[in-house]
C-alpha cells in the first residue's frame, strides 16, 4: 500500500515539474478557480455589478421610490416568484431634447403631437418574475393643472401606449393599478 502511494507521488512531481502542466495550471486552472471565487457567494460579483440598483422586493420592503416620491408597489399577492427592481428617472428636458441617449431618442421623437410631457421619464427595471400586480404612484408635477388632462403612458419599444389611472388629488399624485410592471412611465 505504501509503494502505491509513494509512486502516485513521484507520478505527481514529474507531471507538475512538466513544463506544459504548469502552464496548463498557471493560465487555466488558476484563473477559472479564482473566477469561481469571485462568481460564487460570499462575494457574487454578478450581483454587485449586473444588479447594482436594484431593489429585493418582498418581506419588509414592498416598493421601489424615486427621489421626487414617485413610487412603484408590489402587493404581496402580486408576486409570482423573486423579483428585484430598480426605479430611476430621467429629467423632462433632456429626454425631450434628445440628450438622454441613443436608446431614448425613439420615444422622444414618437411622443404624439396632441400629448405634453409634463414629467420626467421614470424608467423601471425588473430582474426575475413578472409581478401581476403593481400599484404606479407618479407624483403630479408643478405646472401641471388642470388635473383632469392627466394621463401616463408607458414606451413599448416601438409605441407610447395609455395606462388607465387616477388623480388622487389629495396626495398630489397619479396612480395606477396595473397587472404587469411597465419598462417605463
Amino acid at each position: 500500500m505504501g509503494e502505491k502511494i509513494d509512486s502516485l507521488l513521484e507520478a505527481l512531481r514529474k507531471v507538475a515539474r512538466d513544463e506544459r502542466t504548469s502552464r496548463i495550471v498557471n493560465f487555466v486552472l488558476v484563473p477559472l478557480l479564482v473566477l469561481a471565487a469571485l462568481w460564487l457567494p460570499p462575494i457574487s460579483i454578478q450581483e454587485r455589478i449586473l444588479e447594482r440598483g436594484y431593489t429585493a422586493i418582498g418581506e419588509g420592503n414592498w416598493w421601489v421610490e424615486d427621489p421626487d416620491g414617485t413610487r412603484l408597489t408590489i402587493p404581496p399577492e402580486g408576486l409570482a416568484g423573486p423579483v428585484k427592481l430598480k426605479l430611476t428617472s430621467v429629467p423632462r428636458l433632456d429626454f425631450l431634447k434628445g440628450s438622454a441617449g441613443e436608446k431614448l431618442l425613439k420615444a422622444a421623437q414618437a411622443i404624439p403631437s396632441h400629448l405634453e410631457m409634463k414629467s420626467p421619464l421614470y424608467q423601471i427595471g425588473l430582474r426575475g418574475e413578472m409581478p401581476t400586480e403593481a400599484v404606479l404612484s407618479v407624483v403630479i408635477p408643478n405646472d401641471a393643472e388642470p388635473y383632469c388632462t392627466l394621463d401616463l403612458y408607458t414606451w413599448t419599444g416601438e409605441e407610447w401606449r395609455w395606462l388607465p389611472s387616477h388623480v388622487v388629488v389629495e396626495e398630489d399624485a397619479i396612480v395606477s393599478r396595473l397587472s404587469f410592471v411597465p419598462s417605463s412611465v
